[in-house]
């Protein structure tokens, strides 16, 4: 889980390069002994989503935070600071993370790690939309590729509504 910046400094140049901050690029990822650990945002996320189903709403600030603002967020003080901009009460979502370290995060990313192999997908994050075929009754799992639309949020809107609109209009009515 946890990496050298220097890593992902490799990993982050080229061509998505606009969608993130100058505070990302010449700031955290030049930091020596900085650490990048997603454990941490992904318990933090898993409390603020058990607290007030805020879960993804800390999702995106916090990947601003780390993105554009080139803050730390696998430290918990920044993510104490990002779930108090959200309004949630620091006792509790700090309580709330450490019990889902201690119990629960491990699975998540274990459970997670399933579902992306078993998708096809090749890392984070990859989406996959869920469905019953109405002719055959399977689930059916389809992967949605984002790379397009990274930095792109309007853009993704729009291809979404677009795949709505196609699917709605491929189903059978009532």
């Amino acid at each position: 889980m946890a990496r050298p910046c220097d890593t992902a400094r490799r990993a982050h140049r080229g061509a998505h390069r606009p969608a993130f901050g100058d505070a990302y690029y010449n700031g955290l990822l030049n930091q020596v002994g900085a650490t990048l650990d997603s454990t941490p945002p992904i318990a933090a996320m898993l409390a603020a989503e058990a607290m007030d189903g805020r879960g993804l709403d800390l999702l995106a600030r916090a990947q601003t935070a780390h993105y554009v603002e080139g803050q730390q967020i696998s430290t918990l003080g920044v993510l104490q600071s990002l779930a108090g901009e959200l309004g949630l009460d620091i006792r509790t979502f700090t309580a709330h993370c450490q019990e889902v370290l201690a119990d629960t995060v491990q699975s998540h990313i274990q459970e997670s790690r399933e579902w992306l192999q078993a998708s096809g997908g090749q890392g984070f994050p990859t989406f996959v939309l869920e469905f019953t075929d109405r002719s055959s009754g399977q689930r059916v799992a389809q992967r949605v590729d984002i790379g397009p639309w990274l930095g792109n949020p309007a853009g993704w809107a729009e291809h979404l509504q677009q795949g709505l609109e196609r699917a709605a209009g491929a189903l059978p009515r009532d």
